[in-house]
């Protein structure tokens, strides 16, 4: 059964202006998902930041089943390197290549949270991933698992955490960022043993 993406919050947090463009500059493009899929904000390399950055949208009109209001809503991001090169399209299908992994990846974890009533926080870990269990992501790579982070100290400050009001019902609410990490098997045992801040 398909899942319909769909946040209320969207205006505010992708829009010109918003809270995305404010810290990562303006969306190279926005690939929308057919049938109210999860879209994906694509943010390129600037001279302050040396990267791209993914964002999903739609995962925050969910909420997750946690007592806290302030954790009840996510969004998942993250990130390539400059010299990375983005694939032309995302969510039809095909083979996971390193062109393609990390899009795919947070894609099919919003959908994992709806489908599963699932909760993800800051400095959860993922064991395994949706493509290949607990074998590698695709073949030729060594990244297996995942962890979440609040990215922080990457994109800045205040950044992973958005408050305002909803549209519809007029509630106060939060919206959290949450980056999904990729992790070698062995540094996922690690975080597992010694924690994701000893990582």
């Amino acid at each position: 059964e398909r899942v319909m993406f769909h946040s209320p919050f969207e205006q505010a947090l992708g829009a010109p202006g918003g809270h995305l463009e404010q810290f990562l500059g303006k969306s190279d493009r926005v690939f929308s998902s057919p049938l109210l899929g999860c879209h994906l904000y694509y943010y390129p390399p600037t001279e302050d930041r040396d990267y791209w950055s993914f964002v999903t949208m739609g995962l925050s009109g969910f909420d997750m089943n946690i007592d806290d209001p302030a954790l009840q809503r996510c969004e998942l991001m993250c990130f390539m390197p400059r010299n990375w090169t983005p694939p032309l399209t995302v969510g039809v299908g095909g083979d996971i290549t390193d062109r393609n992994y990390m899009l795919e990846w947070i894609r099919e974890l919003a959908t994992y949270i709806v489908r599963a009533d699932a909760v993800f926080r800051h400095n959860d870990g993922l064991a395994g991933n949706p493509f290949g269990g607990m074998d590698t992501i695709f073949e030729g790579s060594l990244l297996q698992s995942a962890m979440l982070r609040r990215p922080d100290e990457l994109v800045g400050e205040g950044f992973s955490s958005w408050s305002g009001v909803d549209p519809y019902t007029e509630e106060e609410c939060t919206v959290n960022f949450y980056a999904v990490v990729p992790l070698t098997e062995a540094e996922y045992d690690f975080r597992k043993a010694h924690s994701s801040e000893a990582l």
